[in-house]
């Protein structure tokens, strides 16, 4: 199992979210909205197709958070994490800077 954590948008605008992976699964927890993700890594390795919502995968997906809980736990990660407000976006994540500018900043 392999538990990840990426809390921070960058350039990249990802949002927030934390997510297990097994062999074959993957779920991905946006924390900031709540919302899931469940992949099916050997028949969709690109992860076009969220099974999440998908009633025949409502088992699964149970299973995936209780291996995300357990994971949060196993690393220790703070509950306060998940609280809003959650923490002040980097530099980077602020769209309102132009890139030449936060070069200049630093």
């Amino acid at each position: 199992v392999l538990y990840y954590h990426y809390y921070d948008h960058g350039f990249h605008n990802v949002a927030r979210h934390d997510g297990v992976r097994t062999e074959r699964y993957k779920l991905i927890h946006f924390y900031t909205h709540d919302w899931y993700e469940l992949y099916d890594l050997k028949n969709d390795p690109h992860e076009m197709h969220n099974l999440a919502r998908d009633p025949r995968y409502a088992q699964l997906l149970e299973q995936m958070k209780e291996l995300l809980k357990k994971e949060r736990t196993r690393y220790a990660v703070p509950k306060k994490v998940f609280v809003p407000p959650y923490p002040r976006k980097s530099r980077s994540a602020d769209k309102s800077i132009k890139p030449w500018q936060a070069i200049l900043t630093k």
